[in-house]
């Protein structure tokens, strides 16, 4: 008797046993799939786009159900070189460079506009240059060649009717034209804050501004288009998690600008003074930019200008379609 006891608890507990495993596993299986790595973005430091912060600051990100890594340079070139080398899923650049990418055989699609120039990309040099004419025969710093600050500089001359042959143009990083300047190497360069700031108080003069050519410099958020593929739920929480930072700062300007200031290690009022110098785009704006249009207003208008610009200086012989560059997706989703 005692021994058939002991078999039914052993029957029993063997029940048990595989009725739990059973349990187990089907919770397994209907469990949440572990959260994937977070989306590298490269930036520099830039106040145009700076509200990323916000939104990495006030949790916009989690809540939306992304995770963000975000690799902030000084030099623009360095984060662009970061993205180009695969090292980041996305990127805030210029929209030229976008093109650019595509061109270097980098399949890259903007999905969001964050920003456009006004008086935050400026030409800064010595105060008694005579400005456009005085530009022949001088040294003019650009922060790569074949980059958005080559195509500022090219329009500005064309629009002078100087030669590109009539100038020299040097490659110095918008962060070092004011060094540049102080030591000669250069006669006038392209910049931004804080170092625009910083050259005007040492007694240079503004020139020119990327306002006087409007669209032509437009900050987006771009990604591969294989990232776009595996992760658009991703994608589509970073857009949501931004424009929900741009109505934060809206709302709340001086707490948001303490942290994106904090971030880019610069002070509050540099921070202030670059916001000055850009236009930030709203969800309206960006259903603009995203739609059809020949003008600047659309990222479509400023396109053909930019591909003009890569025809002239060699960097590609064909007419590009703009929709290969552009991917209205995003935006569209959020009306």
């Amino acid at each position: 008797m005692k021994k058939n006891y002991i078999i039914i608890v052993i029957i029993v507990i063997i029940i048990s046993a595989a009725a739990g495993s059973l349990l187990y596993w089907g919770r397994k299986a209907v469990q949440k799939p572990a959260s994937q790595e977070p989306l590298k973005i490269a930036a520099n430091v830039w106040p145009g786009y700076a509200y990323i912060f916000v939104a990495q600051e006030k949790g916009m990100f989690e809540k939306n159900g992304v995770g963000i890594e975000i690799s902030l340079f000084k030099n623009y070139s360095d984060s662009y070189k970061l993205y180009s080398s695969g090292q980041a899923d996305g990127i805030i650049e210029v929209f030229s460079d976008v093109v650019l990418h595509n061109i270097e055989n980098k399949p890259t699609k903007a999905v969001y506009a964050i920003d456009y120039s006004d008086e935050g990309d400026a030409i800064i040099g010595q105060s008694d240059l005579n400005y456009p004419q005085g530009l022949i025969g001088k040294k003019i710093g650009i922060d790569s060649f074949n980059s958005f600050s080559h195509l500022f500089v090219a329009t500005i001359l064309k629009q002078a009717n100087i030669k590109a042959s009539e100038v020299e143009l040097v490659e110095v990083p918008a962060h070092e034209v004011l060094n540049a300047l102080e030591s000669g190497k250069i006669d006038i360069g392209h910049t931004w804050e804080p170092d625009k700031s910083m050259a005007l108080a040492r007694g240079y003069k503004q020139f020119d501004k990327a306002g006087n050519y409007p669209g032509l410099i437009i900050d987006v958020l771009s990604f591969s288009p294989d990232v776009i593929q595996n992760r658009e739920a991703d994608v589509q929480a970073v857009v949501k998690s931004l424009l929900e930072a741009k109505i934060f700062l809206d709302n709340n300007p001086s707490e948001a600008i303490a942290i994106m200031a904090k971030a880019e290690n610069m002070s509050e009022a540099d921070m202030q003074n670059g916001l000055d110098g850009v236009y930030l785009l709203d969800k309206r704006d960006n259903q603009t930019a995203f739609s059809y249009s020949i003008g600047f207003e659309s990222l479509h208008g400023t396109f053909r200008a930019i591909n003009d610009f890569f025809r002239e200086v060699g960097i590609t012989d064909k007419i590009l379609d703009s929709t290969d560059y552009i991917d209205p997706r995003f935006i569209r989703r959020l009306q």
